[in-house]
């Protein structure tokens, strides 16, 4: 059980490939190798190597989804769906483990289901499957096969034209199962018995490879009651606690079903065969087929136990410091706006905004704090940046993309005000306990552009701004003006000729960069009194060696009736003089006028970032767009802060997004590879909840 038995531990994970989606069949309560398997599958999601999509429970129980609600909001990943079988088997065998923990209620769910209120896990298959890439989805089943014998039942609906089990076999590449006995007693296996209709049913027309883990594996790999040593509350050693009297070695048999998807070398194959099951639940085998049925050796057995004690006792895993030649990208999770930061290669440090909208309870269609209001959005920003930057103190740049509430504070009724007259929110509220050694905006000193009067009608805190940098300008901090076209007003300060970097400014003020010397032009033709103040965005792209940052602000990529300026389709202009983009931190949090064609097209992300803060974030639309591989053919990721715009965006567009955080780009020296690490924000500690593959920048 992660956290309970070792210290802290700093760890860079690297996986080999993308991790699988898998989705994960349980019936948690009857034993607790089920809560053990997934303790285990969580920490494969931790390291990259599964994307978890959906626990799906069939054990008829008051509180087993609820259970699995808790696992994943305790482990970081409240965003994973748990859905409830539509005809879930009862067998009350041994005690439901389940009902103390929830019943106890000393763990939080993940508040997505009100009143207990569970999806249907056959309807929810479809919709998952549709989404998916041809025969690249793992189902691990642990227990029953009731629902996914309805499965391969169902017809065609709203979500595909194929019927169940074309579906499957389009869509899911294998099944790991635990299921069946193969010992020199002859054995009706309790998985299969308890659901016999179903089990023979599942043998008989699942169209895809099953990889059946049968009974006396897990006899084989004791789970031991020497590794579960608890060093405070957990709902995997509650639960063990609960199910036995303790101490005692459980076998390993769901656990295995995981394992093998994760470690396959570790077991014996067997040749390819059919498996069926009689009217009594025993098994029966003949030559050819898609089935192929795990065993081991006991070195084999030795190993397991020792790599399944191993994981499922591991401590958090954290990122491991910045160091000299990293480039590391922040993009904090807060629910009140935007805020990066950037530890350079050489320790130059740089906070590109610091949203906060003063609605830490949230307000209609927007996110209150994340995660929660009990700490303000800017003190957790100061935390965030003391805890990882390498000069904690101070920041070298820090960068105003554009006059909004969720870039850079606002004043609300009732906000604290500072010693020196200013309300305390977003920047000026960092600034009070980080230094500010230089900041620039798009308009210092005049303010004037497109007008004084339309900058304060776009944000009310622009005079507590001002405010304090005339304070801090007292105080030894410089002030800038944005300059189009520099690459040389974001520099290395330590060392700047040790690397090969530069940061080029793209736009502000409706004016980008033509690609020569410092040439600007314009991207509007009409009044800019009818701008609002995205347009106006400063934008950056940054480079390291081969690896390229785009950050725009909250610029525009196309015309939209509820906004009255025409020039809105700024992106195009971008398009022109990016090139090739590696990390693409999406205009305007991805909302409906952002992330035009032309210059999705012309950049071609390796990954997407939104900033959520809005049920709309990232906008249905533009996700589809951003999908299309039509618009442009390579292969892309995409992450978000807050999913607190899933209802809106719509499962479809979800399944796309890796787990949601504080999302971390580390590029390695000289700037050829990189890798995308998601920290939970729940827990507090900055534990790594997602490690993605280490990649080569493509160019």
């Amino acid at each position: 059980m992660a956290s309970l038995t070792f210290a802290g531990e700093a760890v860079l994970a690297q996986p080999s490939s993308d991790p699988i989606p898998v989705i994960i069949e349980t019936d948690l309560g009857n034993d607790i190798d089920d809560a053990l398997a997934l303790d285990l599958a969580y920490q494969a999601v931790c390291d990259g190597k599964i994307d978890l999509k959906m626990v799906s429970v069939h054990k008829k129980s008051p509180t087993a989804c609820a259970y699995a609600d808790i696992l994943n909001r305790w482990y970081g990943y409240p965003e994973v769906c748990v859905a409830q079988a539509r005809t879930p088997v009862e067998n009350n065998q041994a005690c439901d483990y389940t009902v103390p923990v929830v019943e106890g209620g000393a763990f939080p769910g993940s508040g997505h289901y009100a009143d207990g209120n569970f999806p249907d896990a056959v309807t929810h298959y479809r919709r998952l499957l549709s989404y998916s890439e041809d025969r690249s989805v793992v189902i691990i089943s642990l227990g029953f096969a009731t629902t996914l014998a309805q499965l391969l039942d169902t017809p065609p609906d709203e979500y595909s034209t194929f019927n169940g089990r074309e579906l499957v076999s389009r869509k899911v590449k294998y099944l790991s199962i635990m299921a069946g006995s193969y010992g020199p007693k002859q054995r009706a296996e309790f998985n299969v018995v308890n659901d016999l209709p179903a089990m023979r049913k599942l043998f008989d027309q699942w169209p895809t490879p099953i990889y059946q883990n049968p009974f006396e594996l897990g006899k084989m790999v004791m789970y031991p009651a020497s590794a579960v040593q608890p060093q405070g509350t957990h709902p995997v050693f509650d639960a063990y606690k609960a199910y036995q009297q303790m101490p005692y070695d459980r076998p390993s048999w769901d656990i295995l079903s995981v394992a093998w998807v994760l470690h396959p070398e570790l077991f014996g194959v067997g040749e390819d065969v059919t498996v069926s099951v009689d009217e009594k639940g025993f098994n029966h085998v003949r030559p050819g087929g898609k089935h192929h049925i795990l065993s081991l050796t006991p070195q084999q057995a030795d190993s397991l136990r020792a790599y399944v004690v191993a994981e499922t006792t591991r401590s958090p895993r954290y990122l491991t410091p910045w160091q000299e030649g990293y480039l590391d990208i922040h993009s904090l999770a807060t629910g009140q706006g935007d805020c990066t930061f950037l530890a350079l290669p050489d320790g130059t440090t740089w906070m590109i905004d610091a949203g906060d909208i003063g609605m830490p309870k949230g307000r209609p269609g927007w996110s209150g704090t994340i995660p929660d209001d009990r700490i303000s959005a800017p003190d957790r920003i100061v935390n965030y940046i003391r805890h990882f930057s390498p000069s904690p103190d101070h920041l070298d740049y820090v960068m105003v993309t554009h006059f909004h509430t969720d870039h850079m504070g606002a004043r609300r009724r009732g906000m604290r005000i500072g010693p020196d007259g200013y309300v305390l929110s977003g920047l000026s509220a960092v600034g009070q306990h980080i230094r500010f050694d230089r900041l620039i905006d798009r308009d210092w000193p005049d303010y004037s552009f497109p007008s004084r009067e339309n900058i304060l009608k776009e944000c009310n805190f622009m005079n507590d701004y001002w405010k304090f940098c005339e304070v801090m300008r007292g105080r030894g901090m410089k002030m800038e003006r944005f300059e189009i076209g520099s690459n040389k007003q974001f520099a290395l300060l330590k060392n700047p000729r040790g690397y090969d970097f530069e940061v080029r400014n793209l736009c502000a003020n409706a004016e980008v960069w033509t690609g020569k010397g410092k040439k600007t032009r314009k991207m509007y033709t009409g009044d800019p009194l009818l701008f609002d103040e995205n347009l106006n965005s400063c934008g950056i792209l940054l480079r390291y060696g081969d690896f390229t940052y785009y950050n725009c602000g909250d610029l525009a990529g196309g015309n939209h009736p509820a906004y009255p300026s025409h020039d809105r389709a700024q992106e195009d202009f971008l398009a022109d003089v990016v090139g090739k983009v590696t990390v693409m931190k999406n205009g305007h949090h991805g909302s409906i006028d952002s992330s035009s064609p032309k210059l999705i097209a012309a950049s071609r992300p390796e990954v997407h970032l939104f900033m959520a803060a809005h049920r709309q974030h990232p906008y249905t639309g533009t996700m589809r767009r951003l999908t299309d591989r039509m618009l442009y053919p390579d292969p892309r990721e995409f992450f978000v802060t807050s999913e607190w715009g899933r209802k809106d965006l719509g499962e479809e567009m979800w399944w796309y997004l890796r787990p949601c955080g504080h999302i971390v780009v580390r590029v390695y020296p000289g700037g050829k590879q990189y890798q995308v690490f998601v920290l939970d924000v729940n827990a507090g500690d900055y534990r790594i909840k997602y490690a993605g593959p280490v990649k080569n920048v493509q160019k």
